[in-house]
C-alpha cells in the first residue's frame, strides 16, 4: 500500500480513495490516502482491510507529512482464497440474499493474513470482521473451560448435565436431552449448554470475564448466567484472537495488519517491534485445550469441518439462530467466520420465529465450508 499527505479541499470524504482529513499541530488540513497495488486492488475484499489499516498508519505517522508506503502482513493468495470462499458459500444459498458474513486469518503472532468485512465492499463499507458486536453463541464456551482448566479442573472432571433453574431462566440443550453427569470434554466436543453454565457459575463468572479479557476480548462481558453461552457481542477478530492464542501456545496475541511505515524515500517511520507477552495458562492446561478443541471436530459438534488432518476449533450459532460461528485452526493458521443478516433476524423466517434444524445446518455449514476451504490448503 501507499500513502499520501497533502493539501487538499475541504469536500466532506465519502470512502476509500476519497479525502481523509485531520488537522495537524499548525491547524492545517492534510489528506490520508491509500493507493493499493493491482495485485490488490482487483481483490474487492481488501478494501475492508485497507481501511482498517488506514487508521492504524495515521495513528502511526500522523505528524510526517510525506508520501509514505505502508507494508503491511497481508497474504494475497490467501486473501483471495477467503473472499472467493465466503463469496460461493453465501451465494449459494439462493432464498436467502440477505445473508452477510465476514473472514478473518490469522497467524500465531497475530497478523493478519486476511479480511473480509463483507460480502460487497462497494455496496456497504461496513466491517464485520472488526465493527460488528455479534453473539458468539457456544463459539464462547472455549474461554469457559480454559478458565475451569486454569482453575485445576481436568478434561475428565465430571459435572451434571441435569436441568438448571437461575432465576426465572432455565438453560437448554439443543437436543432437548439431558444426562446425569458428563466429562468436561465431552461437554464441549458436544456442546452442552447445561452443564457449560453450570460449570460457570461453579467456577464464578468473573473468572470467564477475566479469563476473556486477558486473550483481548475488549467488549464488554455482561456478567449473567447466560454469558456461558455467549450472550454478549463480539467482534469476530477479537475471538479469532482469542482461539489463536490458545493454539499458539497459550500466549495472548494483538492482531495487526501494519510491519511497518516508509517514506517515499524509504526512511522508517513506524516499525512493529515483537511484544513481550505472559501466557494466559500453562503448558499442561493448553495442550488439554487443545486436545479438547480437536475432540470437537474428531466426533463432536464441528466434526462437518474435518480437513483430513490435525485440526481443532468450535462451532457457535446465537439465539434464534441470527448468527452462525466457526472458528478453527490448524498447522498455524486461525481462521473465523462469521455468517448472519445485518438487521439482526433470523437466518431463516418461518412460522412462529422458529428455525428448523435442517435450515440451521445448512447455514453452519456455510462457516465449515469457508473453514475447511482456508484451512486445507496454506
Amino acid at each position: 500500500f501507499q500513502a499520501e499527505d497533502g493539501i487538499r479541499d475541504r469536500s466532506p470524504s465519502r470512502g476509500l480513495g476519497d479525502v481523509y482529513k485531520r488537522q495537524d499541530q499548525l491547524k492545517k488540513n492534510t489528506i490520508y490516502k491509500l493507493k493499493m497495488r493491482d495485485q490488490l486492488r482487483l481483490q474487492k475484499g481488501t478494501w475492508y482491510f485497507a481501511d482498517w489499516i488506514r487508521e492504524r498508519a495515521e495513528a502511526y505517522s500522523g505528524n510526517v507529512h510525506v508520501n509514505k508506503e505502508i507494508l503491511t502482513t497481508l497474504d494475497p493468495r490467501l486473501q483471495k482464497k477467503a473472499e472467493l470462499a465466503l463469496s460461493n458459500e453465501l451465494n449459494r444459498d439462493k432464498s436467502n440474499k440477505d445473508l452477510e458474513g465476514a473472514i478473518v486469518v490469522l497467524d500465531p503472532g497475530g497478523r493478519i493474513l486476511a479480511m473480509v468485512g463483507g460480502k460487497n465492499y462497494f455496496k456497504s463499507k461496513f466491517n464485520r470482521a472488526t465493527q460488528a458486536r455479534r453473539q458468539p453463541g457456544s463459539a464462547f464456551k472455549p474461554i469457559v473451560f480454559l478458565a475451569a482448566l486454569s482453575k485445576g479442573l481436568n478434561p475428565k472432571t465430571t459435572i451434571s448435565d441435569q436441568p438448571l433453574e437461575i432465576g426465572n431462566w432455565r438453560p437448554k440443550n439443543f437436543d432437548g436431552t439431558y444426562r446425569a453427569s458428563v466429562s468436561l470434554r465431552q461437554a464441549l466436543a458436544m456442546s452442552y449448554n447445561v452443564a457449560t453454565v453450570r460449570l460457570s457459575e461453579t467456577i464464578g463468572r468473573s473468572l470467564t470475564i477475566k479469563t476473556a479479557n486477558r486473550l483481548g476480548i475488549i467488549s464488554k462481558l455482561d456478567d449473567e448466567p447466560s454469558l456461558a453461552l455467549g450472550s454478549s457481542g463480539v467482534s469476530l477478530l477479537n475471538l479469532t484472537a482469542a482461539y489463536a492464542a490458545i493454539a499458539n501456545g497459550g500466549f495472548p496475541i494483538e492482531p495487526h495488519g501494519i510491519t511497518s511505515v516508509l517514506t517515499g524515500n524509504g526512511e522508517p517511520v513506524y516499525k512493529r517491534r515483537a511484544q513481550t507477552v505472559t501466557p494466559i495458562a500453562s503448558p499442561e492446561v493448553i495442550e488439554a485445550m487443545n486436545s479438547m478443541l480437536e475432540d470437537v471436530i474428531s466426533y463432536g459438534t464441528g466434526k462437518k469441518a474435518s480437513i483430513g488432518r490435525r485440526a481443532a476449533g468450535k462451532t457457535g450459532t446465537s439465539q434464534d439462530y441470527r448468527d452462525a460461528w466457526f472458528i478453527g485452526y490448524s498447522q498455524g493458521l486461525t481462521a473465523g467466520v462469521w455468517v448472519g443478516r445485518d438487521d439482526n433476524l433470523p437466518m431463516r423466517e418461518v412460522t412462529g420465529g422458529t428455525v428448523s434444524y435442517t435450515h440451521l445446518q445448512a447455514h453452519e455449514t456455510d462457516s465449515y465450508l469457508v473453514c475447511r476451504l482456508l484451512l486445507e490448503k496454506k
